[in-house]
C-alpha cells in the first residue's frame, strides 16, 4: 500500500512517526450528520439537511468546526475505505487539530483525513447526491486545511479516476498538493460560500471547472516531472492594489527576502508601503475631499511550505488557523529551475496584486533587456468640486541595455486618468459620469548599475525612478531583473519586470504549460472602479496557437449618488472561471504579440503584447486599452511549469 513507506511519498517510513496538524472549517462551522436517506424517511432526510440543529447552517463565509472528529484511512481508487481507521482526533474550539500517523505510514494519495460527525470512514461521494456529512482531504502534506475546497479537489480526483480508467497511484501527493493548493489559495471569495456545503461546492466547481480540467490532464498520467529544489533565499518585489467599502484606494509595493529552508519551513521580511486615499462628501452633492496618507512599516513572516507537480508550492503561514478570512495559505509557482516564483496576492475582498521572488545568486545584468513596467499613482490631498481624478494607472515598455557598470535605456510610457464628473440635480441630489484621458510619452534613461553578490541590484538615475536609486534583483542565470521604479513615498508604487533578449527566437521557443497570474485596473464609464486578479494555466503550442483556462477575481467599487447628499459606495466581489484561445506570434529578440480568438466578444483584444526569457521559462503579458467604452491596464506574469 503506497501509504506505507515506499509509496509515492515515503516520508516516515523508517524514523520518527509524522505529525499532521491542520484545522476543518465549513458554512455555519457544522457538518451535516450522516444519516441515509432511506433510514429516516426522504422528506424527513431532505428537511434535516437545512436544520441547524442537524448540521447545516446558513452562512457569508467558512467558519471553524469546533468538536468534530478527523480520521485517517486509506482508500482504493474508489475513494471506499480500505480497512478501519489509523488515527481519529477531535478539533479543538477552534476548529484546529493535531495528529500522529502510526510508525511507517507515510504522507501519501491513498491516505485520507475525513472530518466528520461519525467515528467510521465514509466514502468519497463520486457521483449521484452528496449529503455534504464529511469533508475530505488527501494527507498529502504536514499541513491540512479541510475545508469544501480540499473535498471539492478530492472528489475531482476520483472522478477523474472513474472516467479515464485510471488508477489513484498516477496521482502523486506532490500533484495533489498542486491541485488543491492551488484552488484552495482561489477560494477565498464570500461570494463562493453557499448556504451548505454541497451548494458551496456547486460553487466552486462553477468557477474552478475550466482551471481543474486542464490541471487533471497533466496530472492523470503515470509519474510526474520531478520538483524543481527550491531550498534558498529570495529577493522578492510585490505590487498591489485595494478598494473598500468607504471609498478608499490603495496601492502597495514592498520588496524584501524569503528564506525557503531544506526542512519545509519558510520566513521573510521586508518593507512594504501603502498609499492611501480616502474620500469624503462635503456640504453639497457634489463636493470631495480626497485625503493621502502613506504608511510604511517592516513586516515579517513565517511558516511551512509543500512543493507540488507542475511549479505549484503551498505556503501555509503561521497563525491561528483561521479560516474565515481565507488568510494564512497562499499558493506561487516556480519555473523549472526553481529560480524565478511569481505569487499571486490577495483573493476575494482581500487586496490583489503579485509578488515576483528571484533565487539570490551570482547573476550579472548585461546586454539587452525586454522591459514592462506598471504603476500607479495618487495624487496628495485635494479637494474638488464638479470633477475629480483620484488617481493614475501607468503602463511603460522599452529597451534597457547593461553594459558594465552603466545602462541606459529608451520607453514609451503610457497612463490612463479616470475622471468623474458630478452634477448636482434638482429632485435627486447629484447624476455622476466618467470619461478617461490617456496620454503617451516617449523617455530615456541613464545611469549607473551595482550588482551584490547576493543578486541585489541598485539602479542610480533620477529619470528611471522618482527619488533616487531604484532597488532591484537578478536571476541567478542574468536571465530576469526586477526593479522597484516607485516605491511610495512620493505617492507612487511601481515595480518593472526585465527578461533579457533572445536570438534566433520563434514560436516554438514559448511552448508548453505555464502557471500566469494577471494583475487588471478597469475604469468604466459609469465611475465604477475595479480591481481583478486572474490566475490560470496558459498552454502554448509551440506554432502559434495557445488556451488559457483559470479564475478570475474582481472588486468593484461603484460610486453613485442616492437621496442623502453623500454618494453612497458599493463594494462588490465577483469569481468566475474563464477559458480563452487564440493566436501568438513570437519575434528573434523574445518579444512576442499576442491575439485572442474565443470567445469572440474579446476578439478586439489584437494588440497584446509580450516578453519572453532567452530559455522560455518565464513570461510577460501586457495591455492598455481605451479603446472601448471602459479602458484597462493589465500585467501578466507566468512561469512554465
Amino acid at each position: 500500500m503506497a501509504a506505507v513507506a515506499g509509496g509515492d511519498n515515503a516520508d516516515g517510513g523508517g524514523t520518527s512517526p509524522i505529525t499532521v496538524t491542520g484545522s476543518v472549517a465549513a458554512p455555519g462551522g457544522v457538518l451535516a450528520k450522516p444519516q441515509a436517506a432511506q433510514s429516516m424517511g426522504f422528506f424527513k432526510w431532505f428537511v434535516s439537511l437545512f436544520s441547524v440543529t442537524e448540521g447545516v447552517a446558513q452562512s457569508s463565509g467558512l467558519v471553524a468546526v469546533p468538536g468534530v472528529n478527523v480520521l485517517v484511512f486509506q482508500v482504493d481508487d474508489s475513494g471506499s475505505p480500505s480497512g478501519d481507521p489509523l488515527v481519529i482526533t477531535t478539533t479543538d474550539g477552534n476548529g484546529n487539530f493535531s495528529l500522529t500517523l502510526p510508525q511507517g505510514v507515510g504522507l501519501s494519495s491513498d491516505l485520507i483525513a475525513q472530518a466528520s460527525t461519525d467515528t467510521n470512514p465514509q466514502p468519497v461521494c463520486v457521483g449521484g447526491s452528496c449529503s455534504g456529512s464529511a469533508l475530505n482531504c488527501p494527507v498529502v502534506s504536514n499541513v491540512l486545511n479541510i475545508n469544501p475546497t480540499a473535498e471539492l479537489g478530492t472528489r475531482v480526483i476520483f472522478q477523474d479516476i472513474a472516467a479515464r480508467a485510471s488508477t489513484l497511484s498516477n496521482y502523486t501527493s506532490s500533484e495533489i498538493v498542486g491541485l488543491i493548493g492551488q484552488l484552495q489559495s482561489l477560494a477565498q471569495a464570500s461570494d463562493l460560500v453557499g448556504a451548505t456545503i454541497e451548494e458551496t461546492i456547486a460553487n466552486l466547481r462553477a468557477a474552478f471547472q475550466p482551471l481543474i480540467d486542464i490541471t487533471l490532464g497533466a496530472l492523470s498520467s503515470a509519474g510526474e516531472n520531478t520538483p524543481p529544489s527550491v531550498a534558498g533565499v529570495y529577493n522578492f518585489a510585490e505590487f498591489t492594489g485595494d478598494m473598500d467599502e468607504f471609498g478608499g484606494i490603495t496601492g502597495g509595493t514592498g520588496t524584501g527576502t524569503l528564506t525557503l529552508n531544506a526542512d519545509g519551513t519558510f520566513s521573510g521580511s521586508g518593507i512594504f508601503t501603502d498609499v492611501k486615499q480616502a474620500e469624503a462628501c462635503g456640504q453639497s452633492a457634489c463636493d470631495r475631499t480626497f485625503t493621502r496618507n502613506i504608511f510604511s512599516d517592516k513586516g515579517t513572516f513565517s511558516g511551512v511550505y509543500s512543493v507540488g507537480s507542475n511549479g505549484t508550492i503551498l505556503f501555509t503561514e503561521d497563525g491561528d488557523g483561521d479560516e474565515e478570512d481565507g488568510e494564512g495559505s497562499f499558493v506561487g509557482f516556480f519555473d523549472p529551475t526553481g529560480n524565478v516564483a511569481v505569487i499571486p496576492i490577495g483573493g476575494g475582498e482581500d487586496e490583489k496584486g503579485f509578488a515576483v521572488a528571484l533565487r539570490q545568486g551570482e547573476g550579472v545584468p548585461a546586454g539587452l533587456f525586454n522591459t514592462a513596467d506598471i504603476s500607479t499613482q495618487i495624487p496628495d490631498t485635494f479637494s474638488a468640486s464638479g470633477s475629480w481624478s483620484r488617481f493614475t494607472s501607468g503602463l511603460a515598455t522599452g529597451l534597457l541595455d547593461v553594459t558594465g557598470l552603466s545602462f541606459s535605456g529608451n520607453f514609451t510610457s503610457s497612463s490612463v486618468q479616470p475622471q468623474v464628473s458630478c452634477t448636482a440635480a434638482y429632485e435627486v441630489p447629484c447624476s455622476l459620469s466618467a470619461s478617461v484621458s490617456t496620454q503617451e510619452e516617449p523617455d530615456t534613461v541613464s545611469g549607473s548599475v551595482s550588482v551584490s553578490s547576493t543578486g541585489t541590484v541598485v539602479l542610480t538615475d533620477d529619470d528611471l525612478v522618482d527619488g533616487g536609486p531604484a532597488a532591484g534583483a537578478i536571476s541567478p542565470d542574468g536571465h530576469v531583473m526586477w526593479v522597484q521604479t516607485e516605491d511610495g513615498s512620493e505617492g507612487g508604487v511601481g515595480l518593472l519586470l526585465a527578461t533579457q533578449q533572445g536570438s534566433d527566437m520563434s514560436n516554438a521557443s514559448l511552448n508548453g504549460a505555464y502557471n500566469v497570474v494577471l494583475f487588471e485596473n478597469v475604469f468604466e464609464n459609469d465611475s465604477t472602479l475595479s480591481g481583478a486578479l486572474s490566475v490560470g494555466v496558459l498552454t502554448l503550442d509551440g506554432i502559434g496557437g495557445w488556451k488559457s483556462a483559470g479564475v478570475y477575481t474582481e472588486n468593484s467599487l461603484r460610486e453613485s449618488c442616492g437621496q442623502n447628499i453623500c454618494p453612497s459606495l458599493t463594494q462588490e466581489t465577483g469569481t468566475e472561471g474563464f477559458n480563452v484561445s487564440g493566436t501568438y506570434d513570437v519575434n528573434p529578440d523574445g518579444t512576442f504579440t499576442f491575439s485572442v480568438v474565443e470567445p469572440s466578444e474579446d476578439a478586439s483584444n489584437s494588440g497584446l503584447n509580450g516578453t519572453v526569457s532567452p530559455d522560455g521559462n518565464v513570461l510577460t503579458l501586457r495591455e492598455l486599452d481605451d479603446s472601448a467604452e471602459d479602458a484597462r491596464v493589465f500585467f501578466l506574469v507566468g512561469v512554465k511549469q
